[in-house]
């Protein structure tokens, strides 16, 4: 079980985030997914309109894996986003400086929550 829920987290990022497949979401995302940041909308219609926002503000955006835990039915993930901001982004018109977004992924069966813990940083070229 281990593997194939990496193997989910790893699909996830690849088509959702850095393919732009929000078709994945529905196959993958948990209904009652909450991101911790309140701000943003929860559920999988909130996690497409997530990745359709950053695919907007960040057209050359990609999430990479960094690493994987996995036990059981949990998979935690940390991972970075990297990016130059070329598109409004929640109100922030671009500003065309590199973007990093580091965070963590968890996903856990469907008799648990699933969360998305991320942190914004932006570095200048």
């Amino acid at each position: 079980m281990s593997q194939k829920n990496k193997d989910l987290l790893r699909r996830f990022a690849e088509e959702g985030f850095n393919q732009g497949d929000t078709d994945v979401v529905d196959e993958i995302v948990a209904d009652d997914f909450v991101y911790n940041d309140s701000t943003l909308p929860s559920g999988r219609d909130g996690v497409k309109q997530v990745i359709q926002m950053f695919r907007m503000a960040f057209p050359d955006g990609r999430l990479s894996i960094e690493s994987l835990i996995a036990e059981g039915d949990l998979v935690v993930a940390r991972s970075i986003f990297t990016s130059i901001h070329s598109g409004e982004f929640i109100g922030i018109p671009p500003t065309g400086r590199a973007v990093h977004i580091q965070g963590l992924i968890s996903r856990a069966s469907k008799a648990a929550r699933s969360r998305s813990i991320g942190e914004l940083r932006t570095r200048s070229h």
